[in-house]
């Protein structure tokens, strides 16, 4: 176990919007206590595309529970994955946590979905309350890459934790759909924009007319986006601030990026090159 003299007794708190079962979670637990103890509190069931809806209209229900897939003490809330955040920092764990990591989503979130993605909308709040925080997620049907995401997520947390980046930093982090050792480096991106089209389809069921809501991604052409990124086969690190507008400390990053990119080559691939920045 790596100590770190800034953070003592601090702990990593692990929440998602997939819910408390979700293999993500598992991986991300599992990764993140290499690094430093992990508490956990997630929604009871799936809640993605909640963005940053929040319980405040009745009370909220919650339970601590065992998990033998966790590594650690969870709660689960009957809410949101910002509920779960919130509930942790000001209850369950108050002033126990030194970093947030939220994830790992299956489903990325690129571009305008950071706008409605609960496992971003929970990293924020960790954010916006003074905490580093990083939310990290994979390609929807992706599953077997989750434990490198969770791996990737848990190294930046550790040069953080480390005094590398400061502790005023949110990460939102996107894994490409590709095998690990086809993964082309870590490419520092800004968020896309108008980087999805929403589509209403019009459902007939029982002489009565339903409205179905679809978003598409949409074709990106700039190379510098998450969305061109993790199409293109690189890792995808974008730095979040309060106003969702990104990058305040590029030089700094750089050369984390590349610390994290030579680490994580030597645990999961064979690979010995410096990460390429498209």
């Amino acid at each position: 176990m790596l100590k770190f003299s800034i953070m003592q007794n601090m702990k990593a708190l692990i929440v998602n919007d997939d819910g408390i079962l979700a293999p993500g979670l598992q991986e991300l637990a599992l990764a993140a206590q290499q690094v430093l103890p992990v508490v956990v509190c997630a929604p009871f069931k799936e809640q993605s595309a909640c963005g940053t809806h929040m319980t405040l209209s009745k009370p909220l229900g919650a339970k601590q529970i065992e998990n033998v897939h966790l590594p650690a003490t969870a709660w689960a809330v009957d809410g949101y994955a910002i509920d779960a955040a919130s509930f942790a920092l000001n209850y369950a764990y108050k002033d126990q946590i030194g970093i947030v990591l939220s994830g790992v989503n299956g489903g990325f979130n690129t571009g305008d979905d950071i706008l409605i993605s609960g496992t971003v909308a929970a990293a924020m709040y960790a954010y916006k309350h003074g905490l580093p925080a990083i939310a990290v997620s994979v390609e929807h049907g992706h599953n077997e890459n989750e434990k490198y995401a969770a791996g990737l997520a848990a190294l930046f947390a550790k040069q953080i934790l480390q005094g590398k980046l400061g502790r005023d930093i949110f990460l939102n982090i996107n894994y490409p759909s590709v095998k690990v050792h086809d993964v082309k480096g870590i490419a520092i991106c800004s968020c896309g924009q108008n980087s999805h089209q929403d589509k209403i389809d019009i459902v007939e069921l029982n002489g009565r007319h339903f409205y179905w809501l679809s978003r598409h991604e949409a074709v990106s052409s700039n190379a510098h986006s998450d969305v061109y990124a993790v199409r293109n086969d690189y890792i995808s690190v974008s730095l979040i601030n309060c106003e969702l507008l990104g990058s305040t400390r590029p030089a700094e990053l750089e050369k984390i990026v590349a610390a994290v990119w030579q680490e994580f080559c030597k645990v999961y691939t064979t690979k010995e090159m410096p990460p390429a920045n498209i």
